[in-house]
């Protein structure tokens, strides 16, 4: 019984995530050729999601989708106090997309130190004159690498291809990134 209630809030959380996480991308973004991407890449996650259930790709998505989303819509707004309020909404998010790795033993301890870590990325982004992509992509690149180093448990061949995968990432994200002068 625990286990299906466990799995209907996973799939309640994945189902949000696609219809708020696509709606905001469809809305935001400006180019038609990476909105039509965007749904083939999609189309093609949610197959793969449900034909290898364990794959993680579908969680890292709707993640980054979700903060890319929370990014633009604070350079849309502009009030007082909109730089804590949306800190506060991707550390809240941060904290969501965490329930998918549960499984792990003292889990707590590990979700605390992630959001310590999303916290200070965020405000260490927050002075970088950059777009949303790359600020959410930057907090993506964090939340691969620490869950995926916590679920490889000191595999040696495990922390090698996640260290390769987050140098070409990180390294392909500072060169397409679109800098401006704030």
């Amino acid at each position: 019984m625990k286990r299906w209630l466990t799995l209907r809030i996973e799939g309640i959380i994945l189902l949000a995530s696609f219809l708020i996480g696509g709606a905001g991308f469809l809305y935001f973004e400006k180019m038609l050729l990476l909105k039509i991407v965007f749904l083939i890449l999609l189309l093609f996650l949610l197959w793969w999601h449900f034909r290898f259930p364990s794959s993680r790709a579908l969680i890292y998505l709707f993640y980054f989708l979700l903060v890319w989303n929370v990014l633009n819509l604070y350079f849309t707004v502009s009030f007082a106090y909109a730089h804590l309020i949306f800190l506060l909404l991707i550390l809240a998010l941060s904290f969501l997309y965490t329930i998918f790795f549960r499984i792990i033993s003292f889990w707590w301890s590990y979700v605390l130190l992630y959001l310590v870590i999303c916290l200070e990325i965020y405000l260490g982004l927050s002075f970088w004159p950059t777009d949303p992509y790359s600020k959410s992509m930057m907090i993506l690149l964090a939340f691969y690498i620490y869950w995926e180093m916590v679920l490889a448990k000191g595999k040696t061949q495990s922390f090698w291809s996640i260290i390769s995968v987050a140098l070409i990432l990180f390294f392909l994200i500072l060169v397409t990134t679109s800098w401006y002068n704030a």
